[in-house]
């Protein structure tokens, strides 16, 4: 039995040097031992932490550290020894909480490397590492209130607001608020109700906690109201223009025109400042405005916080300038088609004025144009006569200076009355002359030319006589004695424009105008004929000449005696037109 015991034991003995030998000459990669950190660390305490190599590799080794898989670079703190070739220690004095992290040990030789991981804690108090403190805000920038720590377990920020009762509760994040993840509070676009007390707290369940009181205060930067930035006013007034500034005081509001300062130090330029509950409100005053003082005026407002502008436009209104090109595109007898350029857009509208140059019934007339209609139809003018007229803008200031005047003449129509006061007068037995007077000026239709005068025996046809336009009579000779000679005077008037100058035509109302009627046609001795008297009948009828016109007096004159009644008769005919 001892001699098996004896042989177990060899036999495991040379299995056991076989297995060495062939470890030798197959040697494996290098395998760490197991390690950790102790587990109760805490802030200031020391730290070691020991990588070997197990039996069996086969050196040289080598080792390295890592620090959260980043090369681990010794400092006065840390530091890394190797006691021997299968061995290396990391070791901490006064563990900081910066030094909570994974450690990685890395150890190698000819065959291979191994790693091995260990956890750094340690049970640390929140420490400021962002501490708060008071800080100002202007009104609509950006608001940023750190609040860091570090600690183990990882700290945990809470903000809180100071309520009226001095009571603070927990904030919230909404809207323009939030908390970024470093513990930071940001309130975008600051406003005045954001200002107050405000409170962070820093816990992680390791005594002390932290805790910091502020104040935020917001400041007001200026601005201008938002209003109406044109500004009209009549050449002449007085023009104010506003500028309401909001802001904290101090402010100080400046004005530029054309981008150059003004200084309000002329008589016309001035300048007012008033405060009002929210900020200021100054005013540029300009007395007796006049076309230059329309630009754009620059209102600057500033203050401790900031800078601001606005632009007003001034504009100086005057009456519109004077239509030009004024002409008459159309003529007529009674009407005109009037033309003009258009002074400007802001023209409300034109009033068209014209009037007889001359003559009876030279009365002023107007008629309304609407400002986008530069022209017109003038209507109801008499023929043939001469007009003035002008044109006249106006905008909401009034009524500017009248274009310069155009002279036109209506068309000519044919005139519209006969000559006047026809009358016949025999001169001797064979001579009668005819005497009449021009129309009524307001009845010709256009410029009298001349006259026509129209006879005929009875029985023969009619004969025609022009004489001038400033004739009145007409001597016809050589006619036998008790011929019955028709007489008629029309007038020759101006027609249409591109028309000839014609006798006046059928149609034309004619007038009876007989004054005397005279006879010599008794070649006897009424005495030894025993003549008593003459009996004259009057007989009225249409005339057969001159279109029909007028009328026609047979004159019947019948002698009387106890022994021989003899008849004469005649005709006369009335002027004509």
């Amino acid at each position: 039995m001892a001699m098996c015991c004896l042989r177990s034991f060899f036999s495991t003995f040379v299995i056991i040097s076989v297995a060495a030998a062939l470890t030798n000459s197959q040697a494996p990669p290098p395998r760490i031992g197991a390690f950790s950190f102790s587990s109760d660390l805490s802030l200031g305490d020391s730290a070691a932490l020991t990588c070997a190599v197990k039996r069996g590799s086969t050196g040289p080794h080598t080792f390295s550290w890592l620090r959260d898989g980043v090369p681990l670079v010794p400092r006065s703190r840390v530091s890394v020894s190797r006691p021997s070739d299968v061995m290396s220690i990391l070791a901490f004095e006064n563990v900081q909480p910066e030094d909570v992290a994974n450690y990685t040990c890395v150890a190698a030789n000819a065959q291979g490397q191994h790693s091995m991981t260990a956890a750094l804690l340690v049970t640390a108090a929140p420490v400021w590492s962002a501490e708060p403190s008071d800080a100002e805000a202007i009104q609509g920038k950006n608001l940023y209130l750190p609040c860091g720590a570090v600690g183990y377990p990882k700290p945990n920020v809470v903000w809180k607001i100071q309520l009226g009762n001095r009571e603070f509760v927990p904030l919230h994040p909404v809207g323009r608020q939030r908390i970024l993840d470093n513990g930071t509070l940001v309130v975008a676009a600051v406003e005045t109700q954001d200002a107050g007390v405000y409170r962070c707290e820093v816990s992680n369940g390791i005594e002390p906690s932290l805790g910091k009181t502020v104040t935020v205060s917001v400041h007001v930067p200026p601005a201008i109201a938002k209003g109406s930035t044109e500004v009209s006013v009549k050449r002449g007034d007085i023009a104010k223009i506003a500028c309401d500034v909001t802001g904290e005081l101090p402010l100080v509001v400046t004005w530029e025109k054309d981008d150059s300062p003004l200084i309000p130090s002329t008589e016309r330029y001035e300048t007012h400042e008033e405060v009002t509950p929210t900020g200021v409100q100054s005013v540029l005053v300009i007395h007796n405005t006049v076309k230059k003082d329309a630009s754009q005026y620059v209102c600057i407002a500033k203050n401790d916080y900031g800078k601001t502008r606005d632009v007003f436009r001034l504009a100086v209104l005057e009456p519109p300038e004077s239509p030009t090109n004024v002409a008459v595109t159309e003529r007529g007898s009674r009407h005109v088609q009037m033309k003009w350029s258009q002074s400007s857009k802001s023209v409300t509208r034109y009033l068209v004025r014209y009037w007889k140059k001359s003559g009876k019934g030279s009365v002023l007339q107007e008629r309304e144009v609407d400002g986008m209609r530069p022209s017109l139809t003038v209507t109801k003018l008499h023929p043939g006569t001469e007009y003035t007229a002008v044109v006249l803008a106006e905008n909401s200031v009034g009524f500017g200076e009248p274009s310069d005047p155009v002279h036109f003449t209506t068309a000519s129509e044919e005139p519209g009355a006969p000559p006047m006061n026809v009358k016949c007068e025999a001169l001797d037995t064979k001579t009668i002359k005819v005497i009449w007077e021009a129309p009524p000026a307001d009845k010709l239709n256009g410029e009298l030319r001349g006259y026509s005068v129209s006879y005929r025996l009875e029985g023969t046809p009619f004969s025609h006589e022009t004489v001038n336009r400033n004739a009145k009579q007409k001597v016809f000779t050589g006619l036998q004695a008790c011929e019955h000679l028709l007489l008629g005077v029309p007038v020759d008037g101006l027609v249409a424009e591109g028309r000839s100058f014609q006798p006046v035509a059928d149609g034309v109302a004619a007038e009876l105008a007989v004054q005397l009627v005279r006879w010599r046609c008794l070649p006897y001795d009424l005495d030894r004929l025993g003549v008593k008297g003459l009996a004259l009948h009057v007989h009225r009828r249409r005339a057969r000449f001159f279109g029909g016109c007028g009328e026609v007096h047979r004159i019947r004159g019948l002698a009387e005696s106890d022994r021989v009644l003899r008849q004469h008769h005649g005709r006369v005919l009335g002027a004509r037109m």
